[in-house]
């Protein structure tokens, strides 16, 4: 039996890549869209982010496609 966690889980994924393959194949579409990320932006996220613990080495979990 499947629990409800799994079921969000299994929604949420499929939500996400169909998501994924949309953007993909814009991209595709129009690569002239595709613009850098700002100096502001940069220090925004930078600044979000500072304080979030992330181990390099660490396992990705689940099925990863790089």
């Amino acid at each position: 039996m499947i629990s409800s966690m799994e079921s969000i889980m299994t929604i949420f994924l499929e939500e996400i890549s169909s998501f994924l393959s949309f953007l993909a194949a814009d991209l595709k579409r129009h690569p002239e869209a595709v613009k850098a990320l700002g100096p502001e932006l940069a220090a925004r996220i930078t600044s979000l982010t500072a304080n979030v613990p992330v181990d390099v080495d660490e396992a990705i979990g689940g099925d990863v496609d790089l």
